[in-house]
C-alpha cells in the first residue's frame, strides 16, 4: 500500500500514491474539461450578441426616423413608406430574435442564417464562431496526438507499410 524500495534504493509507488495521483489527475481533467462552464460562457456571449443586436435595431430605426424628419427634399408620402418598411424590418428582426431556440447550438444555427442589423453584433458573433472552430480544431488535434502517442511501433509500421512511395494507401 505504501510502496517499497527496490534493490537500488529507488522508491516504488504504493497504492496510496497511485490513488492520490489518480485523484489529482481526475481533478485536473474536470477543471480543464468543465463543459458546464464552457456552455455557460457560450450562452452569455450569445445573450450579449442578441442584446447588442436589439440595441442596434432600435438605434437604426431611431436614426431613420430622425433622418426622415430632417430631410425636407423627400416627399412626405415616400418618407412614410420608408419608415413603415424600416419598422416592419425591425419588427421581423425582433421577432426572429424572440423566437431563437433556448439551446446554444440552436441559437448559433439560427443566428448563422440571420441578417444582422448591428455591425458590432455581427462582429461579436463571427468572433464566437471563430473561437468555437478553433476549440474544435484544437480538440481534434489533441485527440489525434493522443492516438499517435498510444501507437506501438508495429502499428506505425502497419500504417507506413500500407502506403506506396507516393504516400498513397492501398
Amino acid at each position: 500500500r505504501r510502496g517499497m524500495r527496490n534493490q537500488e534504493g529507488d522508491r516504488m509507488e504504493g497504492l496510496r500514491d497511485l490513488m492520490d495521483r489518480l485523484r489529482s489527475r481526475r481533478q485536473e481533467n474536470l477543471q480543464r474539461y468543465n463543459l458546464d462552464s464552457m456552455f455557460d460562457d457560450i450562452k452569455e456571449r450569445l445573450q450579449s450578441i442578441i442584446q447588442q443586436e436589439r440595441e442596434g435595431i432600435d438605434r437604426k430605426l431611431q436614426e431613420t426616423r430622425q433622418e426622415a424628419a430632417e430631410n425636407t427634399e423627400v416627399d412626405p408620402e415616400q418618407k412614410q413608406k420608408l419608415l413603415e418598411m424600416m419598422e416592419e424590418r425591425a419588427n421581423r428582426s425582433r421577432e426572429r430574435l424572440d423566437n431563437l431556440p433556448d439551446s446554444p447550438g440552436g441559437m448559433i444555427k439560427d443566428l448563422s442564417e440571420y441578417e444582422f442589423t448591428d455591425p458590432e453584433a455581427q462582429r461579436q458573433f463571427q468572433e464566437l464562431l471563430d473561437s468555437l472552430k478553433q476549440q474544435m480544431l484544437q480538440n481534434h488535434l489533441q485527440s489525434m496526438k493522443q492516438q499517435l502517442q498510444g501507437m506501438t511501433p508495429q502499428d506505425m509500421s502497419g500504417i507506413i507499410g500500407g502506403a506506396d512511395a507516393g504516400g498513397v494507401f492501398h
